[in-house]
């Protein structure tokens, strides 16, 4: 085989190979970065069981999102007390959930809240056949029915009847899934029900208007609140339902508890925009609870508000996520700091470099005068003390690297001349003859 020619050699150079090396590693740096700052095309967001409040709360927030071209996909958990540990370990891509019980917030150092978007009542419906009911000691002993035990509703349920002496051990305390809940009451199989729903929610609506069942004022919701600070006490007007039939016919006095949207703190920022706009617009309105305006809020948040919640709060979405392409958006926001601070630091070295320069040429300026001045006199034959010898060492210093080198060694010569006897003979051989 020939031996390779020495252009040949050349093309298998080292340094050439690690050259090509660098680019490759920083372009992929670059795809990086840029695939990072670009904000996601789908989410996901956990919700209740289908029916549930949170589930249609979701759909809300779906129909906004895809309107930006995010593709939101709808996990449904009856065990709504796991969302927010699915939210905090992102469990099956899951980015968005919601939270109406009591949390321990050292526990989810991961998860933040966009702000409360509503109360949902803890409602107590019972059948009429049972007469009179009063307080939740007359369900004593009953059949009672509510959500999945893994349930917020059934959380709070479960606490709110073991403050009345009401326990799984003297009352037949069942739990299924949303919908059969209700059934079974309605259908005479369970005497009483509990749910924790939007007060506008059909399902609580339709078993408000059902003639065989009637629902439970807690005259003591305020004492309540104080033995469970996660609910606060909540009146449904009367008449609400049905103004023509009269239901409910008097106030009616419950608790409900605070409904958090909570994320993990690593979603983006495009999507935490769209989500804070789409809850200003779904929950700014009244409710059957609540006043136009009360919601969304950063009052009795689960865990800690999102950065940006707080902000959004005061100005609202700024203005690239307004005016901008999503992903030119998202690239400006990923690096904004960044080039900012890259900006600030170009300025400050050209600052800097301009104030050498301005400081150098006054240095130099000063050296030169003081040589001027000391060869003056020189000429007029003055014995220069040590200072004006010091001073001259310093300014021919100065000099050194100076555009005036050459005025610079004129006078040090001169000066130096009029200091050492050998130099002066050599700088004037006539005058020494």
């Amino acid at each position: 085989m020939a031996p390779r020619s020495t252009g040949e050699r050349a093309g298998f150079s080292p340094m050439r190979g690690l050259r090509w090396l660098l680019y490759l590693i920083s372009a992929g740096l670059i795809a990086i970065a840029v695939i990072r700052a670009i904000p996601p095309k789908r989410v996901v967001i956990e919700t209740g069981p289908i029916g549930g409040s949170y589930y249609e709360t979701a759909r809300k927030y779906q129909a906004l999102l895809q309107l930006h071209g995010v593709d939101v996909e709808l996990k449904v958990n009856p065990d709504s007390l796991d969302i927010i540990n699915h939210v905090e370990h992102g469990t099956d891509g899951v980015q968005v959930g919601f939270t109406a019980q009591r949390v321990q917030r050292e526990n989810y150092p991961n998860t933040v809240s966009l702000g409360s978007t509503e109360v949902q009542p803890l409602y107590i419906f019972y059948s009429t056949g049972l007469g009179q009911v009063n307080s939740l000691t007359g369900l004593r002993g009953r059949r009672i029915v509510m959500p999945p035990e893994r349930s917020a509703t059934s959380e709070a349920a479960l606490r709110v009847l073991q403050d009345y002496g009401v326990t799984k051990a003297n009352s037949q305390i069942s739990f299924m899934p949303l919908t059969e809940a209700a059934d079974a009451l309605r259908n005479g199989r369970a005497d009483a029900g509990m749910f924790m729903l939007a007060s506008n929610n059909a399902l609580i609506a339709s078993m408000a208007l059902d003639d065989n069942l009637e629902m439970l004022s807690l005259t003591d919701a305020e004492t309540l609140s104080r033995l469970e600070p996660y609910l606060r006490p909540t009146m449904l007007p009367r008449r609400i339902y049905s103004m023509s039939v009269g239901v409910p016919s008097d106030d009616v006095q419950l608790v409900s508890a605070t409904v958090n949207v909570v994320v993990n703190k690593d979603l983006h920022p495009a999507i935490v925009y769209m989500l804070l706009e789409a809850l200003a617009e779904v929950h700014q309105g009244p409710s059957f609870v609540n006043v136009a305006g009360e919601f969304p809020n950063m009052i009795n948040l689960s865990v800690p508000a999102h950065p940006l919640a707080k902000e959004w709060s005061k100005s609202g979405t700024p203005w690239m996520y307004r005016d901008l392409p999503l992903p030119v958006a998202g690239l400006i926001d990923y690096y904004l700091i960044i080039g900012i601070a890259l900006f600030l630091l170009t300025e400050f070295y050209k600052t800097s470099k301009y104030f050498a320069e301005l400081v150098g040429l006054i240095s130099e300026s000063m050296a030169l005068r003081t040589l001027m001045a000391i060869d003056r006199d020189v000429r007029r034959g003055r014995t220069l003390s040590p200072t004006q010898l010091m001073m001259a060492h310093v300014a021919e210093r100065m000099l050194s690297k100076s555009d005036k080198r050459r005025r610079r060694e004129t006078l040090i010569k001169r000066i130096h001349a009029a200091t050492d006897p050998a130099a002066a003979a050599a700088a004037h051989p006539q005058t020494a003859e």
